[in-house]
């Protein structure tokens, strides 16, 4: 007979955006209301069959299917798989939003300690005091100045403050690793100098005020105006054996 089936066909997918089909149950389902079917509230054509036994009348499928479509229980159950779908969106954009704004925090933080480093080391300062705990009245050279910071710009005292409490940029081995950044930088400033010139190594050997004795390492060489540049290399510890 003309509109009777005796199977499911593909072609209802077209016509129903909420149909799903279980080849193993040979069963049809409303997705939404599978996901959001409301039982105190049944009705004929959204009644628990599309939500949990699945429907398996194929002969009448199309009409029933129209009439669960427009049903008051499918409806609903609609409605509220769309709100929770937009949550989720909601919820990944909010979650992007919120790892672009702490990028832009980190950036301001890294920005600003190297910016501090740079100056303690062209000035030839100490970065680290005895005490650098949040309570000590100077917690050393470093840490004086990233707060003078932080008082004097605001996005710098955002920065730090709504940042991540684990990236701070203050720890002893990120002093460090911003001073060996630093030197490595130099470093490739001055070979980038040299380019193959022809130089010599100026060694030369003291001790500092702990009677270590340290190796100065200084490069020699003639510029491209003709003029004779010193470059420091580097203060290497000199070994007793």
């Amino acid at each position: 007979m003309s509109g009777e089936f005796r199977s499911f066909q593909k072609t209802w997918y077209d016509e129903f955006d909420w149909l799903e089909y279980s080849e193993y149950k040979n069963a049809a389902y409303c997705l939404y209301c599978y996901l959001f079917f409301n039982s105190a509230k049944p009705e004929k054509f959204g009644s628990s069959v599309f939500a949990h036994q699945g429907f398996v009348n194929w002969k009448k499928a199309k009409d029933i299917f129209n009439n669960h479509n427009v049903c008051k229980t499918h409806v609903e159950a609609r409605l509220k798989c769309e709100d929770f779908m937009n949550q989720k969106t909601n919820v990944g954009r909010k979650l992007v939003q919120i790892s672009k704004e702490e990028e832009k925090r980190y950036e301001i933080r890294l920005t600003a300690s190297l910016g501090v480093a740079r100056f303690l080391i062209m000035q030839g300062d100490a970065f680290r005091g005895h005490d650098e705990s949040s309570t000590s009245l100077n917690k050393g050279t470093y840490r004086e100045m990233i707060d003078w910071y932080k008082d004097k710009v605001e996005i710098v005292k955002e920065a730090y403050e709504k940042g991540s409490k684990n990236c701070q940029m203050l720890s002893p081995d990120i002093q460090k690793d911003l001073t060996k950044a630093c030197a490595e930088e130099v470093t490739s400033v001055i070979m980038d100098e040299i380019r193959g010139k022809k130089f010599s190594v100026l060694i030369d050997e003291s001790r500092d005020v702990s009677i270590k004795e340290q190796m100065t390492v200084i490069l020699r060489f003639v510029n491209d105006e003709g003029k004779v540049m010193e470059r420091f290399l580097g203060l290497q510890l000199v070994q007793s054996y």
